[in-house]
């Protein structure tokens, strides 16, 4: 085993330690108001999982003050670790200009921001003649579906 998957084996929940008591009480008050105490229905660790309260690159610290290594990233979405440095940059870049704040952030209408990320995206990919943003996964899945019915005349 490499020294630095040793290092991680041996931090927090890595070692198979029971969940500290202040993930303990956010589990008890979870409970009260959310189905099994948890918004992650797919995740269980028994007893329960620990709470999260930062995070920084593949690093959780829990409500106890362990730190977790993160192997999962949000279920994968997070491909370049929590709070990566050049992507809070970008996003420091684009909050602080005032062109989101200060104009809006969600208008129930078409955007010019919309149609000028969707142009980017098709200047990268030229096999891409259109884009489709979506609010969630159920809605791309469907607009895909819709798509596939439509290429190939399914129903």
């Amino acid at each position: 085993m490499s020294s630095d998957m040793q290092r991680i084996s041996g931090l927090g929940h890595n070692r198979g330690e029971v969940v500290g008591p202040k993930s303990c009480e956010e589990f008890q008050r979870a409970l009260k108001i959310t189905p099994g105490g948890s918004m992650r229905a797919a995740q269980f660790f028994a007893p329960h999982l620990p709470y999260a309260v930062a995070v920084t690159g593949s690093w959780i610290t829990d409500a106890d003050g362990s730190k977790v290594f993160d192997c999962a990233n949000n279920s994968f979405s997070l491909v370049h670790g929590h709070t990566f440095p050049p992507v809070i940059e970008a996003l420091h870049k684009v909050l602080d200009n005032g062109t989101v704040l200060d104009n809006g952030t969600a208008f129930g209408l078409p955007t010019t921001s919309e149609t000028k990320l969707a142009e980017a995206i098709t200047t990268r990919s030229p096999k891409l003649e259109q884009v489709r943003f979506t609010s969630s996964g159920t809605e791309a899945v469907m607009f895909a579906i819709k798509a596939a019915r439509a290429i190939t005349g399914a129903r």
